[in-house]
């Protein structure tokens, strides 16, 4: 038999359950926003705000952009609501790969916290191992051209003021068309074998003064005096160093205290034991 009167006790049971349910859920999100706002604005305080950053390692033009960059990089929030300015949830990673990515000519950067208000930020400078004066060979270099610091991994990251350095100079073509500075000359492997080659060659009490990355895998360093070096990236340069070093010994191409005879232009350096030269 069907009794309406239970029916409408039990609707109203189930109808009362669901309003205390959604009360709870409608509590809890009041709890949740309350607490992210109090912490929203807790993380906002000065107290725990950072407000000093020192630059250690650079000059004061480059600390001052460094000092404005990372300024930059603290202001705002996490998702609206926790500030970055917060020393304890401050994007310290993100600030050291900002400052990598715009300001080519830092190497390294590590940050850490002097204090609850302070960043000290240390800063190494590549160090310029060559210059790179563009993609064709100049047989004389002046101030009219532009030249571009090189480190040992190829990497080109600041105009010179002057040619006149006293740094050996490389040719060709980089990875970057416009703007040089960022690009690289070659692979980091390369480079390393021709930084061998040449304080090698330097001890044998030859002058190298610059070198060409010809294309087609050919290297080409020329001598203060005497013969240009044709070098391959294929064959290793320690091979390429031995080669050199035998025909040193050889009377017919007239190579006498570390110098050669002005008849030879060029020794073939490419084709491992076989060497070339006119």
């Amino acid at each position: 038999m069907y009794n309406k009167k239970s029916h409408i006790t039990h609707s109203r049971l189930h109808s009362r359950r669901r309003r205390r349910f959604l009360g709870k859920i409608f509590i809890f999100l009041i709890s949740v926003a309350i607490i992210l706002f109090s912490i929203s604005f807790i993380s906002s305080l000065s107290l725990f705000s950072i407000h000093n950053i020192n630059i250690i390692g650079v000059n004061d033009d480059l600390a001052e952009s460094l000092r404005s960059n990372i300024d930059e990089q603290l202001q705002g929030k996490y998702w609206h609501l926790f500030a970055r300015k917060n020393f304890l949830i401050f994007p310290r990673t993100e600030i050291e790969k900002g400052i990598r990515g715009k300001f080519v000519q830092i190497e390294d950067v590590s940050i850490s916290l002097s204090d609850t208000h302070t960043l000290s930020v240390n800063i190494s400078e590549r160090k310029p191992y060559a210059l790179w004066c563009g993609d064709k060979v100049l047989a004389v270099i002046s101030d009219k051209n532009k030249c571009f610091y090189l480190d040992k991994n190829g990497l080109i990251f600041g105009e010179t003021a002057s040619s006149s350095d006293d740094y050996l100079v490389f040719f060709g073509e980089i990875d970057k068309k416009e703007n040089p500075i960022g690009g690289h000359l070659s692979n980091q492997a390369i480079i390393y074998g021709l930084d061998f080659f040449v304080e090698s060659l330097r001890s044998l009490s030859m002058k190298p003064v610059s070198v060409f990355f010809a294309g087609n895998g050919e290297i080409d360093v020329v001598l203060e005096k005497g013969p240009k070096l044709i070098l391959s990236e294929i064959l290793p340069f320690d091979t390429a160093l031995d080669n050199l070093q035998y025909i040193m010994r050889d009377s017919t191409i007239g190579w006498k205290n570390n110098s050669i005879s002005s008849s030879v232009s060029y020794i073939d350096l490419r084709f491992g034991n076989k060497v070339f030269f006119r």
